[in-house]
């Protein structure tokens, strides 16, 4: 259990919902599940698209853990998302999510959790030497909890970017993606070693956040769906024709869960203009 001192102050509420989470369990291993489960949760699920890889992710998480412990999830999920908009609302942007990883990290000896990132004052200082863009896009190769992309979105949250994260760690792939989903950035989160460009997995975040105003993660499980990897975005490709018709028309919950009729327009975002953080 670390010390409350150790604990930042907007974090202590969910921090006591954690401990009574954690109580017949591993800080470390709980954690990632709490992150797993909490990108799955996020996830859009349409026409039966990636429901079997889901649900998987999905059990993974939760099946060590009873019903008690299950019910924390949600309320540890809001003390999270508030501490988060609290220090949006103050700094910007925030990774609340990646400093109780840190805090796990230093005071548990667990063979889950080993990293520590970039701090906020030296992203900051990094992103304030980037040039403005009106387009770009940015890629972040060894992203941890996404902490430079989410300092330059929220240097200036109005410019529209592609933002790509790159990561071997599937935990911090996650991190990242709920970070970006979070701060309603668009972009794509990949799991893959970076130095030899192989491709594991990842999620495409908020592809129709400007055409349907919906916030939510895309799984990608095909290396050609990844703009790394030279595929379409799914914001600009095969969802561009159907989004527009979508957004045109009263919308249901659950309209955009139809099958996806085949288009044949496609559009690649203006690569012109392309930002790599190291």
């Amino acid at each position: 259990m670390a010390k409350t001192q150790d604990i930042p102050r907007d974090l202590r509420d969910f921090n006591k919902l954690f401990e009574d989470f954690t109580r017949r369990h591993d800080w470390g291993r709980s954690y990632c599940d709490f992150i797993q489960w909490t990108a799955t949760s996020f996830a859009f699920r349409a026409a039966g698209i990636n429901d079997e890889w889901l649900d998987k992710r999905h059990d993974d998480a939760i099946h060590r853990y009873d019903d008690r412990e299950r019910a924390l999830l949600q309320p540890m999920l809001h003390a999270m998302t508030t501490a988060l908009a609290g220090e949006i609302t103050m700094n910007g942007w925030g990774d609340q999510l990646g400093e109780f990883y840190e805090v796990i990290a230093s005071s548990h000896k667990s063979s889950y959790l080993g990293q520590f990132f970039t701090p906020h004052s030296l992203c900051d200082l990094i992103v304030g030497l980037q040039p403005d863009l009106e387009r770009r896009i940015v890629n972040d190769p060894a992203c941890g909890s996404g902490r430079l992309l989410l300092a330059l979105h929220g240097k200036d949250p109005d410019t529209r970017a592609y933002n790509v994260a790159c990561d071997i760690d599937p935990i911090c792939c996650d991190m990242t993606a709920i970070n970006m989903l979070m701060h309603g950035m668009e972009g794509e989160v990949i799991e893959m070693d970076t130095l030899r460009m192989e491709f594991r997995r990842g999620w495409r975040i908020n592809p129709w956040m400007y055409s349907l105003d919906l916030i939510c993660m895309v799984p990608i499980l095909k290396q050609s769906d990844s703009y790394m990897f030279g595929g379409v975005p799914l914001a600009f490709g095969q969802w561009h024709e159907h989004a527009a018709r979508i957004k045109a028309q009263p919308r249901e919950p659950t309209v955009i869960a139809k099958p996806v009729p085949k288009l044949t327009t496609t559009h690649k975002p203006n690569t012109s203009s392309q930002l790599t953080l190291f």
